[in-house]
């Protein structure tokens, strides 16, 4: 079931003049009112109408729903309401998407250490690839679909400033840092290629370094995948607040689309997972 939403933006039936003194609101005739209305019901219908047909010939059913007020607010309560597993939102700037067949698809999934990012891995298994294997494709051609495992390093510092010069760091301490770094990914990709095995999947882990939503946006770019998938919440070594600018990043840097999987409130994005042992 497909929810197609247009959000008209709200008409103010008056403006303020401008010049000195005009502190009155001018109120526009009804007749004015009732053309801007009648204009946006046409508008709203056009695109609703092309976004029906679009969803007839791929044989989905869709309901189409119309809101006015702030477009960012109004489809959030939208999606509240109709209780959806999944809220799509294109985004503009970013250049045409490129058709791809449904029975070969490339998705790029970032991951950390939170529980958020396993949870993004796992719905998308579950709700994006796995029906599209389960009715595009037989068992010969499971392999066809590709899943790339990412977990990005941030940089390791080779130099600290303490009250004083700077102060650079042994070899052996670079190289604990390294090995640390090393076993938190080994930890990350055997949890999430056992997701992958389990559904039938078949990926392949990279471990990247450096600034986190700039190295995705790069990887997506370079592997040419047809989705990039991030955690509402980012990357759990950072802050929040940082952390979600990394989702934001990917949605206006990325140059291909991109699912930002929001977990649910009572899963803990904090918690760590555990680490590969030997």
């Amino acid at each position: 079931m497909v929810y197609l939403v247009h959000v008209q933006h709200p008409f103010n039936n008056y403006v303020y003049p401008a010049g000195a003194g005009l502190h009155t609101a001018a109120f526009a005739a009804s007749s004015v009112v009732e053309s801007v209305k009648k204009a946006q019901a046409e508008v709203s219908a056009k695109i609703l109408q092309r976004a029906i047909s679009i969803c007839k010939q791929n044989m989905v059913r869709a309901e189409t729903l119309i809101f006015q007020g702030d477009s960012k607010d109004e489809i959030c309560k939208a999606a509240e309401q109709t209780h959806v597993d999944m809220l799509i939102i294109g985004s503009r700037g970013l250049g045409g998407i490129k058709r791809k067949s449904m029975n070969f698809l490339m998705v790029m999934i970032a991951l950390d250490e939170s529980k958020g990012s396993f949870y993004a891995l796992n719905w998308v298994l579950s709700n994006v690839l796995k029906p599209v294997i389960s009715t595009e494709t037989n068992d010969n051609e499971e392999r066809e679909n590709l899943v790339y495992l990412v977990h990005v390093n941030l940089p390791f510092q080779t130099y600290v400033y303490p009250a004083g010069p700077v102060v650079y760091t042994t070899t052996s301490v670079l190289e604990s840092g390294k090995h640390a770094q090393e076993q938190i990914s080994a930890g990350i990709f055997a949890r999430a290629m056992k997701s992958c095995k389990d559904m039938k999947i078949k990926a392949e882990a990279l471990t990247m370094r450096g600034e986190p939503k700039e190295v995705l946006c790069q990887v997506a770019e370079q592997k040419q995948v047809d989705l990039l998938v991030v955690g509402s919440r980012g990357l759990g070594v950072l802050k929040r607040a940082f952390l979600g600018s990394v989702s934001d990043y990917c949605m206006h840097h990325a140059h291909c689309p991109v699912l930002i999987v929001k977990p649910p409130k009572e899963l803990n994005n904090n918690e760590e997972v555990p680490q590969k042992t030997a």
